[in-house]
Order: structure tokens, then sequence, then C-alpha cells
């Protein structure tokens, strides 16, 4: 009886096998949902379903004058390529889900260009040698914006005095179209750390807008300092 039983089950499972091959081997690997919402039109040769692992190219020729576009699958911003002929061409593999695709748009006037968007932002900060803020500078998209920064010193010098006070100089520039954020973060022994978050918009012609979001201030490394000092008295 076990050994029919054994057998019985290596029987099941083969027939089992053979059936998932020859349904893909007939029917192909499965098809998940592209929800454009009410998007569809705007999108070249947009399919209502795409085969897992599907290399899903999509053109968005539908473009305004002063305007800024950003595509997103499931919430995330993708990069984009563009091309005179064809517009804007969103890429990806399709996943083994349903996904939606979502179009966001900012109009953007000629006042707008010149009072807001710039071809680079400056930021400046100030500090001092002998336990003045070190800052650094983190851009999450780097392929969106890029950033340099330089120390200025107030007399040239100056560089060789402790207590010299220097500007941190951080310069900010468009890569290509899109948004992203930047954080700005200050460390000293002596008086309280900050991080300072921005948002950076890129316009079609690579002009720039950085807007201030937050600003988090902390004072855990001087209180970390402060009870290391106080158990060395102890």
């Amino acid at each position: 009886m076990k050994k029919r039983s054994i057998i019985l089950t290596v029987l099941i499972i083969l027939a089992v096998g053979v059936m998932i091959v020859l349904s893909v081997l007939f029917f192909g690997k499965p098809k998940y949902r592209v929800d454009y919402g009410n998007d569809k039109s705007l999108f070249t040769n947009a399919k209502d379903k795409y085969s897992v692992g599907a290399d899903v190219k999509l053109y968005f020729d539908k473009i305004a004058t002063d305007t800024s576009y950003y595509f997103y699958l499931d919430g995330k911003e993708i990069s984009l390529t563009y091309d005179d002929k064809t517009g804007f061409c969103i890429n990806f593999e399709m996943p083994s889900h349903d996904v939606k695709l979502t179009v966001g748009s900012r109009n953007i006037s000629a006042a707008d260009e010149g009072s807001i968007f710039k071809s680079e932002e400056v930021l400046k900060f100030h500090s001092f040698d002998g336990g003045g803020p070190e800052y650094s500078v983190t851009v999450d998209d780097p392929s969106v914006a890029s950033c340099t920064s330089e120390r200025r010193y107030q007399k040239k010098d100056h560089e060789e005095l402790d207590g010299a006070g220097y500007d941190v100089i951080f310069t900010v520039k468009g890569l290509k179209e899109g948004e992203t954020t930047m954080t700005v973060s200050s460390f000293s022994p002596i008086v309280e750390s900050e991080e300072i978050h921005y948002l950076i918009t890129v316009n079609s012609a690579l002009k720039i807008s950085v807007r201030q979001t937050e600003t988090i201030t902390s004072e855990e490394a001087p209180e970390v300092e402060e009870e290391i000092s106080e158990k060395e008295d102890l």
C-alpha cells in the first residue's frame, strides 16, 4: 500500500509539473495590469497588460510649454529620457503584480522662470576653525542635481589661524528635469547639530529651484559628552 501511495504521489506531482510547463508554453508568462488612471490616451502604444519581465516602453509627447512633468510608478518617481521626436520615454520592467502609472505636472510662468528658477543656487553657511560646525551635503538623487562645496576664509592669511572665520559655500546645479531632496548636515562638539532639508526642482531648461522644507536640531552629541565628563569626575 505504501508503495502504491508513493507512486501515486509522484505521478500527481509529475502531472502538475507537466500542466504548468504546458500552460507556460501555450499561454506564456502571466500578465499584469497597468493602471493609467484617466491618462492612458496620453501614452503612445500603451497596453492594459504586460507579461512579467517585459521591457515596457511608453512614450509621452503631449508636452505643453512652460510645464515640468513627473512620472510615478506605484508612487516612486521614474527616471526619464527625452527625445525631440518621441518626447519623454518611460521605461521599466514589468513586475509580477499590477502597477499604477501616474503623471504629475507643474506650470511654470515666465515670472517663475526668472524669480524662482535659476541657473544655479548658492547656499552659504558660516563657521570657524577650532570648534565651529563642520558641514556636509547629501543629494538623494545625484542624477537630477549636483552640489559642490568650497571653504572660503574671510582673509587669505586666516587659513592658518585657530578661530579664524570662514564660509562654507554649496553650489547646486540641475542635471536633468525632475525633483529630488537634499540634506545639509552640521556637526560641532560645542554647539548643537542641525539637519536642513531642501526640495530641489529642475525644469526642462535645467534651471533649478531650491526650497527649504525642514530644519531638525539635535543636542545629542553635546549631551553624550557631558555625561561622559560627569562619570569621569565621579
